[in-house]
């Protein structure tokens, strides 16, 4: 009677633990961060100002055509810095997404552990 028992206890152990490895797998799988290449690069500094002009005194001594391509490059810069912020929005919405997938993996991982633990 004794062995019995012990095979039973035994096998109820080895259903609880394949049980539990069944229960484990039901959590799926946290997705993949995105990758690096995905991260946009900043565009850098915006251009000088040029030195012909005066900042503190609000004047210019330019000659023709230096503040139009001053502006043009301003405005360049500005498109680079509006698609940098569209890339970088996108990059940080992925690795949100990432991060909320592990958060919900690593809590479905801790549900299953602490329901396969008795309660008493």
């Amino acid at each position: 009677m004794h062995s019995l028992k012990r095979a039973a206890l035994a096998g109820a152990a080895i259903m609880a633990a394949w049980s539990i490895g069944a229960r484990a797998q039901e959590c799926p799988p946290p997705s993949q961060p995105p990758p690096p290449s995905s991260r946009p690069a900043h565009p850098g500094s915006p251009p000088p100002v040029p030195a012909c002009v005066n900042e503190a005194k609000h004047t210019e001594t330019c000659r023709h055509g230096e503040i139009a391509r001053f502006n043009a490059d301003v405005e360049t810069f500005n498109q680079r810095i509006n698609e940098f912020n569209k890339g970088a929005g996108a990059y940080i919405d992925a690795l949100n997404l990432w991060v909320a997938s592990v958060s919900a993996y690593s809590r479905c991982g801790v549900d299953k552990i602490n329901a396969s633990v008795p309660h008493r």
